[in-house]
């Protein structure tokens, strides 16, 4: 069973996302906007960053740079994380929580004992500085992946899931349901629906649903 939410608010305030969350306990991953900062104060919720914004710092100097440089020696490392994840991904969680333990823990401590070490030697206030702060400022954060198989490395699969709906984000601000519809829509998706015949299907249904069992048209209720 999986689930996409789409939250609606006309700005970025962090109460937004405070109060979508009130009372939730456990991981909780995303970027390093300091919105979500207060989310994780009292230690209910655990963050879990995202290996890839990491990433995309030391890739935008090592495009720029077009050859040998630091940051391509950290985009390297990092792409050893990838080559162990790709081997586990498929894993039962379970399993996949021990697979880390023995074969991806070593490159973590390794690339956190790379960029300790760098860090002493850059030059101060520049892009390659920059990466490698962000990196060492979020690294206990990026290494709770650790913390349980079901956790991912990055957030790619939110970025990718939120990618229509900043496309046409202009249009939505005047339509708040929307996010009602792509919740919808993506949850549909991540369980394997046919999107146009569920979407078909509820829509006939709501008018004759009661309030209370509309939950019952939820995509995870289709499932055989």
């Amino acid at each position: 069973i999986a689930c996409t939410i789409y939250d609606y608010t006309p700005t970025r305030s962090q109460t937004a996302p405070q109060n979508f969350l009130n009372g939730f306990k456990g991981y909780l991953q995303a970027d390093a906007y300091a919105g979500y900062d207060k989310i994780y104060a009292n230690g209910d919720v655990i963050e879990i960053a995202c290996m890839a914004h990491a990433r995309r710092k030391f890739f935008e100097i090592a495009e720029s740079a077009k050859g040998d440089s630091l940051a391509q020696d950290a985009i390297n490392k990092i792409a050893k994380i990838y080559e162990v994840e790709s081997k586990c991904r498929d894993m039962h969680y379970k399993k996949r929580y021990y697979y880390r333990k023995k074969h991806l823990r070593q490159i973590y401590r390794r690339l956190h004992r790379w960029l300790a070490q760098k860090q002493k030697t850059v030059i101060p206030n520049t892009p390659i500085e920059k990466a490698i702060n962000y990196a060492l400022n979020h690294w206990r954060a990026l290494q709770n992946v650790f913390a349980d198989g079901r956790l991912e490395v990055d957030n790619n699969t939110a970025e990718r899931a939120i990618r229509p709906v900043v496309v046409g984000r202009k249009i939505y601000l005047h339509y708040p349901s929307a996010a009602i519809i792509y919740s919808l829509i993506e949850s549909a998706k991540q369980n394997g629906l046919n999107t146009f015949k569920y979407l078909s299907d509820i829509i006939a249904q709501i008018p004759i649903t009661k309030p209370e069992d509309l939950t019952k048209l939820l995509p995870y209720h289709y499932l055989d």
